[in-house]
């Protein structure tokens, strides 16, 4: 009896190293992200993301930078609704970026800012107090350039000047001594121009440097070293670092053989390169801009960046989730804690439980996901009336049904992410839409707003609140591509065969109405076709909630769990030393 116990107990062990080894060879692939678009609907065509903390306050701007639509300054707050977006811009400036962002409790911004002459300027904010930055050593005269990148906790920033021969230089700022250091490369490196864009609390600087051959290379400087990267990728040649964390963790950007720019990460502890494209991404430009670009990383391992759709250029948060095999680990690590309590009886005290089981039970399910990133895109055609009605038509001509109504049908064009993309939506499926009367606030019907033509799964958008724009509900601009055309909705989605599912949702649609204008759309008295993309996020999160664990925080507590099990094996076959190892 006793050997047939020896050899149980083995077996557990064997089962639990086995769930280990699996973990430990999913882990060492590729993380595993939610993506959210997140656009400030007061110019939805053009976003970039650049910084995020560890509280997920995002540094960002709007607007494409002429002198019609400049670059305006904000930072975006959880849950990241309309109302969640803080202006930010330096006063009297014609155009700010915010770039960088620290995690102190009134968080630092770093960016920079433009004059009416096109001089530009680093800034520093702290609090309500902005301080304009400017290297001493940049050459009287103009243009001036000077641009601050990032700034650590220790309020020391990293930007860049151009010289006398107008080549860009790398540099580093103590805010609180107002003193600028000069970041050289190595001589064997041949850099003709260099940038530093992020710096972490032990000083380590992330940046890119251009050679003769006009190049692009990505470069650390960690603990004083200077090391030179090319994301194997991008063929090793056109890589940028842009930001990093205080985890080993850099992001930045490749080109690759086809000239679509990718997103990449990488961890200069394990010296692994990872692809991150948002799945929205188009290698169609938007104002010159492709594919995808990750330009700030936080210690949660939340990456920021901006995409090309396209049409617009987009910002995007992308949230790494648990890996199955993870999560795994840990019901083997129950598993065999529950088999050794029953193989034991009262060995494994209310101690012992009380103390795995709700660590355990936070990973699996007290610690939720960041909020659920939907999206999709349809084609349609309408007609604006009097800047507030949206009246929806029959898309395409020999749809499949006769819209009721007060109805218009569409066509998906893509699925992307999200409830619908999960349920079976697919590309070239119709459904229905509704007309709406665009007043902000509350709306007085309930009727579905989209109903979705899907196989088996009977799911339903529909909108209760619209959030006010900048004419009414809607918010219009004209660009180079056509008329855009957006509006916020508040509702939630219904599943009409499963009348308990419900699930609350926020969000923009953005009409693109190509070759028109704003006026023309305005005015017609027919049916303009459309191409529409369709960004909501649900549920928003309370402010204090983590962050999803991380793949290697439940590998650790998965570990811990293999340990007890290891522990309760060593009591079961050496009685006189109990679990806490006492005699």
């Amino acid at each position: 009896m006793e050997q047939l116990r020896f050899f149980r107990g083995r077996l557990a062990l064997a089962v639990l190293a086995a769930c280990l080894f699996c973990c430990l060879a999913t882990s060492a692939g590729a993380t595993t992200y939610s993506f959210q678009t997140l656009d400030n609907q007061t110019d939805p065509t053009f976003n970039q993301l650049l910084g995020i903390n560890n509280s997920g306050t995002i540094a960002g701007y709007y607007g494409v930078g002429t002198a019609t639509n400049p670059n305006k300054g904000y930072t975006l707050a959880r849950p990241y609704g309309q109302a969640n977006y803080t202006n930010e811009n330096f006063p009297s400036s014609a155009q700010t970026q915010v770039v960088g962002i620290n995690n102190n409790a009134s968080p630092t911004t770093v960016g920079f800012w433009v004059d009416n002459a096109g001089n530009d300027f680093g800034f520093v904010k702290q609090g309500s107090n902005f301080t304009s930055v400017s290297n001493p050593n940049t050459p009287p005269g103009g243009p001036l350039f000077n641009q601050l990148m990032g700034v650590n906790d220790q309020n020391i920033a990293v930007g860049v000047y151009t010289d006398v021969n107008n080549a860009l230089q790398a540099y580093s700022y103590n805010i609180a001594a107002n003193k600028f250091t000069a970041i050289t490369l190595p001589a064997s490196f041949g850099a003709i121009e260099t940038t530093a864009t992020g710096v972490n609390n032990a000083g380590d600087i992330s940046g890119f440097y251009v050679d003769g051959a006009d190049v692009t290379h990505g470069f650390l400087d960690i603990g004083g070293t200077f090391s030179r990267f090319d994301d194997p990728n991008g063929a090793f040649v056109n890589t940028s670092f842009l930001g990093l964390n205080n985890n080993g963790e850099v992001v930045g950007s490749y080109i690759d053989a086809s000239g679509l720019t990718d997103g990449l990460t990488y961890n200069y502890l394990t010296n692994t390169w990872t692809t991150v494209n948002d799945p929205f991404a188009s290698a169609t430009p938007a104002f010159l801009i492709n594919g995808t670009t990750i330009n700030g990383v936080n210690d949660l391992g939340q990456l920021v960046g901006f995409y090309s759709d396209g049409t617009n250029v987009d910002g995007f948060l992308a949230t790494p989730v648990p890996e199955p095999a993870a999560v795994g680990l840990i019901g083997a690590g129950l598993i065999a804690c529950i088999w050794m309590r029953k193989r034991r009886g009262s060995v494994m005290t209310k101690m012992h439980a009380a103390l795995v089981l709700p660590i355990a039970l936070t990973a699996l399910g007290c610690v939720p996901l960041r909020a659920d990133a939907i999206q999709f895109g349809f084609n349609g055609d309408a007609q604006l009336q009097n800047g507030n009605v949206v009246l929806f038509g029959q898309y395409p001509n020999g749809a499949p049904y006769a819209p009721p109504p007060g109805f218009g049908t569409f066509e998906v064009s893509e699925v992307n992410a999200g409830v619908f993309s999960n349920n079976g939506l697919t590309t070239g499926e119709f459904g229905l839409i509704q007309s709406l009367f665009l007043q902000p606030g509350p709306l007085t019907t309930f009727e579905p707003f989209m109903t979705f033509d899907m196989n088996a799964s009977n799911l339903t958008l529909w909108a209760t609140s619209m959030p006010a724009g900048n004419d009414g509900a809607l918010t219009a601009f004209d660009t180079p591509v056509g008329a855009i055309v957006s509006f916020g909705v508040e509702g939630y989605i219904k599943d009409s065969t499963n009348p308990s599912y419900t699930q609350n949702v926020f969000g923009a649609f953005s009409l693109t109405f190509a070759g028109d204008t704003v006026a023309q759309v305005m005015q017609s008295t027919v049916n303009t076709p459309f191409t529409a993309t369709v960004s909501l996020t649900a549920p928003p999160l309370p402010a204090s909630t983590p962050a999803a664990p991380e793949p290697g925080s439940i590998l650790l507590l998965g570990s811990g769990l293999l340990a007890v099990g290891i522990s309760r094996f060593r009591a079961v076959h050496n009685p006189e030393v109990d679990f806490m190892g006492k005699d």
